[in-house]
């Protein structure tokens, strides 16, 4: 007995169906994370220019905080010298004790310094003492520089007289010696009568006009020079300012 015969050529492919119903497990479930690759190289180089940027802006922070604070010390410094270069007054004290006030008038270029009227009688006494009481020796309490027209007028309160020299220096160059003699002190200065004839008020009107005239019109004006205090004698009459 023969086997049966099978036709393939009539048989229906399979159908494959799906349904809507999950799966308890997929339904109930918690979804599987996603997976995510990281470049590790670049994150990482990108961490270490985060980092450099961040000590970059310290460092610029910092350095400009100094930067900032030396200019602004420097500007109060230079300010302060400015200010102190400009004063109009302040005060010296001289070798002999005394104390001058001593007054600038920047638009005309004048200094003027005064010895305290208190500490003249004490001038007197150190005069004495070192041998110069004759009466040829003067003490002088004023004294007015009148720079543009080169003229140093030391005027004798008491005796109401005059000395008057010539100089050389600058308005600039007295100022700075005045503002030395605050803290180095100064020296007083011996200075010759060149001639017991006063000058003539025409004179004196001429070549020191409004400031050395106002100065000196209450009495008699005399021409000094400068002069070494070792040759001082007791024939020659002295002005000591």
């Amino acid at each position: 007995m023969s086997p049966p015969t099978v036709s393939l050529a009539r048989k229906e492919p399979l159908k494959s169906t799906f349904d809507d119903v999950f799966l308890a497990e997929k339904e109930n479930g918690v979804e599987a994370p996603a997976v995510i690759t990281l470049d590790t190289d670049r994150r990482a180089r990108n961490l270490r220019q985060a980092k450099k940027q961040k000590r970059c802006r310290f460092i610029f922070c910092a350095v400009s905080m100094v930067i900032i604070l030396g200019l602004a010390a420097a500007l109060t410094v230079t300010l302060m010298k400015v200010l102190h270069r400009h004063r109009h007054t302040w005060k010296v004290e001289d070798t002999a004790g005394q104390t001058m006030h001593v007054n600038v008038d920047d638009h005309n270029n004048l200094i003027h310094a005064s010895h305290d009227n208190s500490n003249s009688g004490n001038s007197n006494n150190d005069n004495s003492n070192n041998g110069n009481s004759n009466q040829n020796h003067v003490v002088v309490i004023e004294i007015l520089h009148e720079y543009k027209r080169q003229l140093i007028a030391y005027r004798d309160v008491k005796n109401q007289t005059c000395y008057i020299d010539r100089m050389t220096e600058t308005f600039a160059d007295g100022l700075a010696r005045w503002q030395s003699y605050e803290k180095e002190g100064r020296a007083p200065r011996a200075l010759k009568v060149i001639s017991d004839k006063p000058i003539e008020v025409e004179v004196l009107k001429h070549i020191g006009d409004v400031h050395i005239y106002a100065h000196c019109k209450s009495g008699n004006s005399y021409w000094v020079m400068e002069y070494e205090e070792t040759e001082v004698t007791t024939v020659t009459k002295v002005v000591y300012a």
